[in-house]
């Protein structure tokens, strides 16, 4: 104000004018307070800041803002407010230096996807941290013990780095500090009963993978495809086949390498359950024992499916999540869908006879029962619903029973199995070993028991899961499914024995009336 005149609104304050509106205001940034930032430095604690973007950014507006968290002497890293970074989509690289002069990494927040952020990983060469946090909201929906089940699950199993914990507050609770330090306490030990060690994160190292390995790895596919027509007995092209599928590989993983790996993953996912069960399920029944051996044996013949897999999505993108298998879906719907068409037409009169077209023609001519029509309705439910129940964060979500369930086998096996395998997939997979595929009242044993199969090659779509974990995962499936699937058997006989019982009883007295 001009000399002698006092500033408006009384003294000491001054009203600035702008155009902008109040949301444009309410969304700025004002820098971080430099007393509580020294007061966390002389705790020896590190400084995690997060950054607001706003409208019309420019060069300068990113390096003004980003000048003062220069002054910060024990700055860890940057993380990001709201669903677009700074700058998006056209400032990332200017974002990208001031970033480099930092010299910290970058945080991206679990299950809160920011436009921009897979763009500036790339351009710091994946130097990224992930973080999972327990929102403010689920404190009045979990209770401390779930908070901290779910923050170890986290850390343990999904690559996460950082886990940002709000303070507790109970109602009728006097002392909350005690109540928050026995929280941070009582966390920091179950991270350490998992073998982590709680101190200052660090990234993961970058990891690259030449473009000639990812083409060995993907020959292994390949062949699974080639092996997988010759048991079907499609023979005469195989040559072609393969000559087509190694000129495809090699051009798509020239010109479009994300892509290629992504179809290449997807086609192991799917090839290696259907050579595996195909390869082992037989139209004659069997002993319990052996149908242990060919579960564990058809496992094992899904597993380098998975291991392939896993070596065409194994870098530092796909580990951080910042890139993502695009087929998991699929990978679940079409090996069910192949192994329909396949053992539909093995289940028909002289399936042992013929290529594997004409067994289709054989299969298309056939008529369509309205018992077919209700079993096809049946599986589509069931498989709608387990897609719905698949991915880390469910359409369906589980019951409150079984989340319990899930804590205590978590808690008991340090890795909890997959539900789908060990009370669905591998108990009804050995109970069809046991039985055999007659004819085709057994396609819905057998597309249940597949689900199994394709857990496992789903378990190390994970990519961000340490290997070590999604393997320790897959062996208590199997043989809690194989204790499961050796329970079922006799109560699957006396059922049957039991429903056979009935029903002669009640034709015995229709005959009698």
């Amino acid at each position: 104000p001009p000399a002698g005149d006092e500033p408006a609104g009384g003294a000491g304050l001054l009203v600035v004018a702008t155009p902008a509106s109040r949301d444009t205001l309410a969304g700025l940034g004002l820098g971080f307070p430099p007393d509580a930032l020294d007061l966390s430095r002389q705790a020896g604690l590190r400084a995690i800041v997060q950054v607001r973007a706003w409208p019309g950014v420019t060069a300068r507006g990113l390096e003004g803002v980003f000048k003062p968290l220069r002054q910060i002497p024990h700055l860890a890293a940057v993380a990001f407010y709201g669903d677009t970074l700074p700058g998006y989509p056209d400032r990332l690289p200017d974002l990208q230096k001031n970033m480099a002069g930092l010299g910290v990494p970058v945080i991206q927040i679990e299950f809160q996807p920011q436009r921009g952020l897979t763009g500036l990983a790339d351009l710091m060469g994946d130097r990224v941290l992930r973080m999972h946090q327990a929102d403010p909201a689920d404190l009045k929906i979990y209770s401390v013990d779930s908070l901290i089940s779910r923050l170890e699950l986290a850390a343990a199993e999904r690559n996460v780095r950082l886990l940002l914990v709000y303070p507790v507050v109970e109602p009728g609770t006097q002392d909350c500090l005690t109540l928050n330090l026995r929280y941070v306490g009582d966390l920091t030990q179950a991270l350490v009963e998992k073998g982590l060690t709680p101190g200052p994160a660090q990234p993961l190292p970058l990891l690259v993978q030449p473009r000639w390995l990812l083409f060995l790895v993907g020959l292994g596919v390949i062949a699974g495809g080639l092996l997988l027509l010759l048991q079907l007995g499609v023979r005469r092209f195989n040559p072609l086949v393969g000559l087509f599928s190694l000129l495809a590989w090699a051009g798509l993983l020239a010109v479009a390498p994300q892509m290629a790996r992504n179809l290449m993953a997807l086609a192991a996912a799917v090839i290696f359950p259907v050579l595996s069960i195909q390869g082992s399920v037989k139209p004659g029944g069997t002993t319990g024992g052996r149908s242990v051996f060919l579960l564990i044996r058809t496992t094992l013949l899904t597993l380098p499916g998975a291991l392939l897999m896993v070596g065409l999505l194994a870098d530092s993108g796909y580990m951080l999540k910042l890139r993502d298998f695009t087929g998991v879906k699929m990978a679940y719907v079409l090996p069910l869908l192949f192994l329909a068409v396949i053992f539909t037409g093995r289940g028909l009169d002289g399936e042992s006879k013929g290529h594997l077209w004409e067994r289709a023609a054989r299969l298309l001519d056939r008529p369509l029962l309205l018992k077919w029509v209700l079993a096809a309705v049946f599986l589509l439910v069931v498989l709608i619903i387990f897609l719905m129940r698949t991915g880390t964060q469910e359409i369906i979500p589980p019951s409150g029973l079984e989340l319990k369930f899930r804590s205590l086998l978590n808690h008991l096996l340090y890795v909890r199995p997959r539900t789908k395998e060990f009370l669905i997939g591998h108990p009804l997979l050995l109970l069809l070993f046991y039985y055999g595929y007659r004819d085709n009242r057994f396609l819905p044993l057998l597309l249940l028991g597949a689900i199994g199969q394709i857990s496992v090659i789903n378990t190390f779509m994970h990519i961000h899961t340490p290997l070590a974990v999604s393997v320790l995962r897959v062996f208590h499936g199997l043989w809690l499914g194989i204790l499961t699937g050796l329970l079922l058997i006799p109560v699957w006989r006396l059922c049957v024995f039991s429903g056979r019982k009935i029903l002669s009883a009640v034709g015995k007295a229709e005959n009698e009336g």
